[in-house]
């Protein structure tokens, strides 16, 4: 059952196309993982039988500890309201449409951000969300020509300041 299962998932990748699965095809700690869905598993598009299923693989393979914190950051995503959570889909569709530099780059920044104390991030938020939509627009470009320049191995310009 779990080397259909594999064959499956590594189709679907291979193909760029989810291929459906039967729940029959999930391994028992799959189907023991997801049973609440069992009814509706037909139901569901390939892709989320896809994803439903590679999370209950990653799910049932992780430490007490990580399980714990995925626990935490499922209630806190619950608990957002509505609008919120499309807010953060949204952004997380537009960092997906990013070169892989991009994203590499954006996630360094965020590992830069998360070494900061909780004084200094929470200084650096304030000061971001006091920005009208046009300073920040313009903090965002100049971050992205500093960026392109250090990119080019030309030094900084610091534009006349």
């Amino acid at each position: 059952m779990i080397s259909k299962f594999m064959a499956s998932l590594l189709l679907g990748v291979i193909c760029s196309s989810a291929v459906a699965l039967e729940w029959e095809e999930l391994s028992s700690t799959q189907q023991s993982i997801l049973k609440t869905y069992h009814g509706q598993w037909q139901e569901f598009t390939a892709p989320l039988q896809q994803q439903l299923a590679t999370g209950a693989s990653r799910w049932a393979n992780m430490d007490r500890v990580n399980r714990i914190e995925m626990q935490n950051r499922f209630d806190r995503w619950q608990a957002l309201p509505d609008d919120r959570k499309r807010q953060l889909m949204q952004r997380f569709e537009q960092f997906k449409q990013l070169s892989p530099e991009q994203q590499k780059r954006l996630k360094q920044k965020h590992q830069e951000f998360k070494k900061r104390t909780p004084a200094e991030q929470r200084k650096l938020r304030e000061k971001y969300n006091s920005l009208n939509k046009r300073e920040r627009s313009r903090v965002v470009e100049r971050l992205k020509r500093r960026h392109h320049s250090k990119s080019q191995g030309r030094p900084k310009s610091r534009g006349g300041r």
